[in-house]
């Protein structure tokens, strides 16, 4: 018997072209079905515009700093803050969500350049794309009204 995503994969084809399979999942080994599964999609990435120097940046775990030391989870989030990779500035929440709302989806193989996706995407029916943290719009919980702000934006 198959493993049962490809299980899944199986029942979904009645379906045809509108058929959708949705996966999430922690990376843990680069031998894993995701990470195998990432490798050959998309492999995308939201480009986000820093407010402070408008260079377009994809902010990774090594740009969110000042949680370090922070007792409980809700002191980390308090404290801590991305930073831009290219001009070094941190960002305020506000700062964050402006970038939110100013961003663009690229795929392997795309770059922006000026304002301008440039380049050719991957073929393949996949669309790969891991959420680090600066790209989501919503960091609290839900718990205010910026998933609003993100849904209006163009990613």
């Amino acid at each position: 018997e198959a493993d049962k995503i490809t299980q899944l994969e199986a029942r979904t084809r009645a379906y045809g072209d509108r058929k959708r399979i949705y996966m999430e999942c922690t990376v843990s080994t680069e031998q894993g079905r995701t990470w195998r599964e990432y490798q050959s999609s998309t492999r995308s990435r939201i480009l986000l515009r820093c407010p402070h120097c408008k260079a377009w940046v994809s902010p990774e775990r090594e740009h969110l700093t000042g949680w370090q030391g922070a007792e409980t989870q809700t002191a980390a989030r308090r404290t801590s803050s991305f930073a831009c990779s290219d001009c070094g500035e941190f960002w305020t929440e506000v700062d964050r969500m402006k970038a939110n709302a100013d961003c663009e989806l690229i795929h392997l193989g795309q770059e922006i350049e000026g304002d301008a996706i440039q380049g050719d995407s991957t073929e393949t029916d996949t669309l790969g794309l891991p959420l680090v943290g600066g790209e989501q719009p919503v960091s609290d919980g839900g718990r205010n009204r910026r998933g609003r702000m993100a849904r209006q934006s163009r990613c």
